[in-house]
């Protein structure tokens, strides 16, 4: 009970947050549309899927990446400051409370990449296959990227460092995925580089679950892969999680 009424008052306090809301929702709807105006009704040979639907799945994705500042301003605000002494008179662990901050979080980042393949769905057509399946990713990479930020702020004593860090978490991530620029062949020689090309960062997970339910060029048995990897990183982070959450709040 305390974890859903908690999970109440920090889903009304994210909703007032309007240029966050605005950025994660707003910014990769223009995106989207530009980059699809210029794609036009380009066909992607290797895929077989139009480049717009390609441009839909990489931004949306991507963008789930930045959800996790929703839990490092939330545990900033409520436990790392001088409002944590009230936090702490309340009825209920801090652990409990900062696990309905990681639950909330994850839900309203979900909801809102949901909102977004719906909206590209029925304005531009994207084709995305099936919506349950589609919606359980999302909460999966939703649900990592608040794990890492978690842990990056429970780990570092000033919260303008944990901020860069998780930059470099989702700005890195694009990158190796090869979103910016294609990774050269000759570094893909590389195992471990391949592997954090392939599958080793949330976005190509995520591409990997969308290509290879619907495109006939990606083996399904990829996307089975990936879902086990992405749920595997997830079980791990919590497990750090606990432990850093444990020390930092103890």
């Amino acid at each position: 009970m305390m974890v859903l009424r908690s999970s109440y008052f920090v889903v009304r306090r994210m909703l007032r947050w309007n240029v966050a809301f605005a950025i994660l929702m707003g910014l990769p709807i223009v995106l989207i549309t530009i980059l699809g105006i210029v794609a036009g009704d380009a066909i992607d040979s290797n895929l077989g899927v139009p480049v717009m639907d390609s441009i839909a799945f990489t931004m949306v994705l991507a963008f789930q990446l930045f959800g996790g500042s929703y839990t490092m301003e939330l545990i900033k605000q409520d436990l790392f400051s001088e409002r944590k002494w009230r936090m702490h008179a309340l009825p209920g662990s801090i652990q409990g409370y900062a696990f309905s901050v990681v639950v909330s979080c994850t839900l309203f980042s979900a909801l809102q990449g949901f909102l977004l393949v719906l909206f590209t769905q029925w304005v531009y057509g994207v084709f995305w296959g099936n919506l349950g399946t589609i919606f359980v990713m999302l909460l999966g990479i939703s649900l990592l990227s608040q794990l890492v930020c978690l842990v990056i702020v429970m780990s570092v004593k000033e919260y303008s460092m944990a901020e860069r860090l998780s930059e470099v978490y989702g700005l890195g991530s694009i990158a190796i995925a090869g979103i910016w620029f294609r990774i050269p062949e000759r570094l893909l020689d590389i195992w471990l580089i391949n592997f954090l090309h392939s599958y080793g960062n949330p976005v190509s997970l995520g591409m990997n679950i969308v290509y290879g339910f619907i495109s006939p060029a990606v083996d399904v048995q990829r996307a089975y892969l990936s879902l086990g990897i992405l749920f595997a990183a997830i079980a791990v982070l919590a497990l750090v999680a606990m432990y850093a959450g444990r020390r930092k709040l103890a």
